[in-house]
């Protein structure tokens, strides 16, 4: 075999090898990076049960004080809150629509002492939530990152963030859509009957009367004038307009 031949055989096994382990290492990156979402996912996990055992651990804290102070039912509250925890959270719990009343000052000191402990630890429990689900999105787990919003939204119901994440603006001293805030500003009311009406308009709709183009008419009179589609009801909801 001439040395040349050797050469171009020496080459070709060469780039043969070089091939191979590109193929290798190419099949190596896809299988971690199909992998790599749930690795990820995982640290998250360890970081959320982390926040979790340490705000239990506090609630524990606040459930031996209440022992100690013979509050018996405070305790047993603060323990149901400990098991939802600690079997997944509050997900499935609605939020409350009103924004959460101050703790009155003229509680008794220990009453007030175990509510206002419960909120504030409460609270920073959420703040802490929030920081992770803001990880966890910028780590590309926008699904994760929603999960745990939902969650501290049921330990602080009126951080800002989360609500506004969940679709809801505060009005007033209510948590709703930003569609039902925008009504609520041009002075109508929720009517279970007839949907958003301006105020001074719910006692002649109730005593059958309709507001038209054409202004206030009989529900009769109303029923002929849709019939024509020119005239067609318009509904508008949070998410549609019909």
């Amino acid at each position: 075999m001439s040395p040349m031949l050797q050469l171009n055989k020496k080459k070709l096994w060469a780039r043969r090898v070089w091939g191979l382990a590109l193929m290798l290492s190419l099949v190596s990156c896809s299988h971690a990076n199909a992998q790599r979402p749930d690795r990820v996912r995982s640290l998250f996990q360890l970081q959320h049960a982390e926040l979790r055992g340490n705000f239990t651990k506090k609630l524990a804290e606040l459930v031996t004080y209440c022992e100690s102070q013979k509050l018996e039912e405070p305790a047993d509250q603060i323990r149901l809150v400990i098991q939802i925890e600690n079997a997944g959270g509050f997900r499935k719990q609605s939020l409350p629509k009103a924004v959460q009343a101050e703790i009155a000052a003229s509680l008794p000191a220990v009453e007030r002492y175990w509510q206002v402990q419960l909120r504030q630890r409460r609270k920073d429990y959420a703040s802490k939530l929030y920081l992770l689900s803001r990880r966890a999105l910028k780590a590309g787990l926008p699904s994760y990152a929603y999960t745990i919003v939902q969650d501290l939204a049921r330990h602080d119901p009126d951080h800002r963030s989360a609500r506004a994440l969940l679709g809801f603006e505060r009005y007033g001293d209510e948590w709703v859509t930003p569609f039902a805030a925008s009504m609520m500003r041009q002075r109508k009311v929720w009517h279970d009957r007839f949907g958003w009406l301006p105020k001074a308009h719910v006692e002649r709709y109730e005593n059958g009367e309709r507001f038209t183009r054409r202004g206030w008419v009989s529900a009769a009179k109303e029923t002929e004038l849709r019939s024509d589609f020119r005239n067609a009801w318009e509904v508008e909801t949070d998410h549609f307009l019909v």
